[in-house]
């Protein structure tokens, strides 16, 4: 891409539109006889923001990594900001091979399990969607929703409350589910079996309540601080 960036900026017949997109986004510059490829700065006072190649990602990152004290997620993001250019999941890739976070989070990260128990009950959707995303927010995961029944859908003859929404609602953490993985997480999954975490609720014999009927708070994944 550099050789591509010099031979556009001297180029004097008309430019491509790749290469005016590359002159817009990037510029090139050289230190001690060394190119280097960074963001294009919009005034001159913005900093340097050097863009890493694909093969230097993981030296980049374990060195700050390092001199953060083995930090998490937002650490690492916070620290590069100012410099390099690092995709974010490269960022996330590489702390699950850390085997020392491995240890950290087994060892100092219990669940919050705040209002989620076996056997609790809610009265509105609401309540449970805010249960569920504080649960998920003090324990660094990220949880969605599958394996849906509404009330309007079931089969249920017993009268029910509507404001329930759901009479059967699974929330799984991200990393599991059946053919579905947002992006960010693909290469942090790398073909691995899927996480087996939910947390199951069912509206109870009396139609006015959702109620968790079971639960399975095992992950098989690092659980990164600041996710």
């Amino acid at each position: 891409m550099i050789e591509q960036i010099n031979f556009a900026k001297t180029k004097r017949e008309s430019k491509t539109r790749r290469e005016y997109f590359l002159l817009k986004t990037y510029d090139v510059v050289s230190v001690d006889n060394v190119d280097y490829l960074i963001k294009k700065k919009k005034v001159n006072i913005d900093d340097v923001i050097y863009i890493v190649a694909h093969e230097d990602l993981y030296d980049f990152i374990y060195d700050i990594h390092i001199s953060t004290g083995h930090g998490g997620r937002d650490k690492l993001i916070n620290a590069l900001a100012h410099k390099y250019s690092i995709p974010r999941p490269a960022i996330q890739y590489f702390l699950t091979t850390c085997s020392f976070l491995d240890v950290i989070k087994c060892e100092i990260l219990p669940f919050f399990l705040g209002l989620i128990w076996v056997g609790r009950k809610f009265q509105h959707i609401e309540e449970v969607e805010d249960a569920i995303e504080h649960f998920s927010r003090e324990n660094y995961i990220k949880l969605w929703k599958r394996d849906c029944r509404k009330i309007s859908s079931s089969r249920v003859l017993k009268q029910i409350k509507p404001e329930l929404m759901y009479y059967e609602v699974r929330y799984a953490c991200i990393h599991g589910g059946r053919s579905y993985k947002k992006k960010v997480f693909q290469n942090v999954l790398d073909g691995s079996e899927p996480c087996r975490f939910y947390i199951q609720f069912r509206v109870d014999s009396t139609g006015d309540n959702l109620e968790i009927k079971g639960m399975n708070l095992s992950h098989n994944h690092v659980i990164i601080a600041g996710d």
